[in-house]
């Protein structure tokens, strides 16, 4: 936040949620909660090592990311999409430009027994990507568009105020009300969405739901994931509601998770673990993890000594055993045990990566964090020593960053880093 005309103003704020109670200076979180976790060494359990570097365009920041042990997808602002093979080392350039911005990729979907790749261009349309071998056993990338509206004119109609999530197969097309004018007064809106699955070509779309969810014209799309929606919106003068919906056709239901005061803090990023775990960075550097499935419970927590710039996770069990893309999989009893692997970079370059086991037998009880990696971007070999330089993150764009078992993504100013994991010596 920086002074302008002695007036408190948010310049360039990457989270729309700081529009109020923003009472923290970048000075101030940058070296706050000191905890030696960090300061003096790199406690590195495992080692990263970089396996491939990707030049963005000046001022065309990715929007959107995936990754697993097999593939890197990306898009961006302008609308580029990459697709890189990481065991045959092929990029595939699938656009130079789209009409809108690159608004949701997807690695996870399962279909017939085949692996499909979704990417959604804003709220236009979703691409199906798809690997195949030819008569000749080459891989050749077989690409569907599917359109999201019927008619090009349903869509002008709708565009300006359209939010898409993307989650496998699946999409969220939510029309947030926008705020008039910036000092308009928060009020209570009801908000139409569009929620839908694709098949792998042609024009084949099953609408799971249409309808409506009352939100504030000051409210802030978190997370998509499990069929749920998680959003921050603002109700009164420094009264915030931490919200989550979901999604069953007619069973669909909603509660506040949290109604929070200024005292609460800010919020800058909340993610979906499942459908009975959230996670939420509090105060720039506090992770915290709720159980939800009744009145929240706080089960996890770690401090960082710095602002973390993007955040992001997996589960070791479901999300990466790729037996189903089937909802039953989503709906079926939860293990008794489950890892997450959540990754972070802060705004000192550390990337961490902590491990969760969720124990759901005792899961009003708070579980532990055990870091996995600590590694400084600077650190890590190979990196050409002119993009560091040039400076990494200093223009301030929203950034990115995955995991997989093997493999973290992490995106900057200047390029799309790709690592692979490697156990120390």
């Amino acid at each position: 936040m920086k002074k302008i005309n002695n007036e408190d103003t948010i310049v360039n704020s990457k989270d729309p949620a700081t529009i109020i109670n923003n009472e923290e200076n970048t000075e101030n979180r940058f070296l706050k909660n000191k905890s030696n976790i960090m300061n003096n060494q790199e406690d590195v359990i495992e080692d990263l090592t970089l396996e491939e570097t990707f030049i963005l365009r000046y001022s065309d920041p990715i929007n959107s990311i995936a990754l697993n042990d097999e593939y890197l997808l990306f898009g961006s602002m302008i609308g580029k999409v990459v697709l890189y093979n990481i065991s045959t080392k092929n990029t595939r350039r699938i656009y130079e430009m789209t009409n809108e911005s690159i608004m949701g990729c997807s690695l996870d979907a399962k279909i017939a027994n085949k692996k499909v790749f979704y990417v959604s261009i804003g709220d236009e349309s979703v691409v199906t990507l798809q690997e195949i071998e030819n008569e000749n056993n080459e891989l050749i990338l077989q690409t569907n568009v599917i359109n999201n509206y019927d008619t090009q004119e349903h869509h002008i109609n709708n565009c300006s105020q359209a939010f898409t999530m993307l989650w496998k197969n699946k999409a969220l097309i939510i029309f947030i009300y926008h705020a008039k004018e910036h000092n308009e007064e928060i009020g209570q809106y009801n908000t139409s969405f569009y929620f839908l699955t694709y098949s792998i070509k042609n024009i084949q779309i099953e609408l799971l739901e249409e309808g409506k969810i009352t939100m504030s014209n000051y409210a802030v799309p978190f997370d998509f994931r499990h069929n749920c929606f998680l959003f921050l919106e603002y109700i009164q003068k420094e009264i915030r509601n931490l919200r989550i919906y979901y999604f069953k056709g007619k069973e669909s239901s909603e509660k506040i998770l949290f109604r929070l005061d200024k005292t609460w803090g800010h919020i800058s990023f909340a993610k979906i673990l499942n459908k009975n775990i959230i996670l939420i960075v509090r105060n720039y550097n506090l992770i915290e993890i709720y159980n939800i499935e009744n009145q929240p419970k706080l089960v996890g927590e770690f401090k960082n000594d710095f602002e973390i710039n993007a955040i992001d996770f997996y589960e070791l069990n479901n999300e990466n055993n790729n037996k189903s893309e089937n909802d039953s999989l989503i709906n079926a009893k939860v293990k008794d045990e489950q890892m997450f692997y959540i990754i972070f970079i802060d705004v000192n370059e550390n990337i961490v990566e902590l491990k969760f086991k969720y124990n759901n037998i005792n899961s009003q009880n708070k579980q532990q964090l055990d870091m996995n990696i600590m590694k400084n971007l600077k650190n890590i070999k190979g990196i050409n020593e002119d993009l560091k330089n040039k400076g990494l993150f200093n223009l301030d764009f929203p950034y990115y960053i995955k995991n997989s078992p093997s493999y973290i993504a992490v995106t900057t100013d200047l390029t799309c880093f790709l690592f692979k994991k490697q156990k120390s010596l």
